[in-house]
């Protein structure tokens, strides 16, 4: 039994991108700015995909497990209040795991300060 609870302790003390490190990253990201949508397909572990920023767009979700959403705010960037919103989403597979996300944006200044390069195609 003491064997049991060591391969639990040990399954647990990995985090869950490192089990699924060599899994597929088959991504499609989309930002929709005044009703017209753009998108770009983006593969990871290798990069590649039609992103024009593909390495360091993956860079950036593997520091994050794939989850946009908890990327930091660039520090320093002020972005003003005006602007057209954009939508933003990211569908797919991260490292073998089905995602969705979403989120609206006040403006393109917002997208970049939040997500760097992600949207950036």
């Amino acid at each position: 039994m003491a064997g049991l609870l060591t391969c639990a302790a040990l399954a647990a003390a990995v985090p869950s991108g490192a089990q699924a490190a060599g899994a597929a990253s088959e991504l499609t990201l989309k930002r929709t700015v005044g009703g017209v949508s753009s998108s770009a397909s983006l593969s990871c572990d290798p990069a590649g995909g039609t992103h024009g920023h593909a390495q360091e767009a993956c860079e950036l979700l593997a520091r994050v497990n794939g989850d946009f959403k908890a990327l930091a705010p660039s520090a320093g960037v002020l972005c003003p209040s005006a602007g057209e919103s954009v939508r933003v989403s990211v569908s797919g597979q991260w490292r073998g795991q089905r995602v969705f996300q979403e989120e609206t944006f006040a403006n393109d200044c917002e997208v970049v300060r939040r997500t760097g390069v992600l949207f950036a195609f």
